[in-house]
C-alpha cells in the first residue's frame, strides 16, 4: 500500500514531564521517591502546530480519502522548555 505525509512530520521527542503521586509517604520514603522517580518520556507523533511555547503532536493521523477529510487524534500539548530531543522521522522507501 502506497501512502504519503502531506499533512505534518512524524518526530521522536524525549521530554520532561510534570509527575504526580497521590500517596501518602514518611519523610524518607518521599524523598526516595522524589530520587528515584523517572520524568522523562520518549515518544513518536505527528507534529500538527507549533509556536514560540510549545508544540502539539497527534499519536494518529489519518490521511483524507474519499469519504473523510484528514484527521488527528490523540492531541498532546508540549512546552517547549520541556523539550530534552526532538528528530523528524523519515520513513524509508520499501524496494
Amino acid at each position: 500500500m502506497e501512502w504519503e505525509i502531506t499533512m505534518s512530520k512524524l518526530l521522536y521527542i524525549e521530554w520532561e514531564d510534570a509527575v504526580y503521586n497521590a500517596e501518602w509517604f514518611p519523610i524518607d520514603l518521599a524523598e526516595a521517591w522524589h530520587d528515584t522517580t523517572e520524568h522523562l518520556i520518549k515518544e513518536c507523533g505527528w507534529l500538527v502546530k507549533e509556536d514560540k511555547l510549545g508544540i502539539t503532536i497527534a499519536g494518529r493521523f489519518k490521511a483524507e480519502d474519499n469519504n473523510t477529510v484528514a484527521q488527528y487524534g490523540g492531541l498532546q500539548y508540549i512546552p517547549k522548555t520541556w523539550i530534552h530531543k526532538r528528530q523528524i522521522i523519515t520513513p524509508k522507501e520499501n524496494k
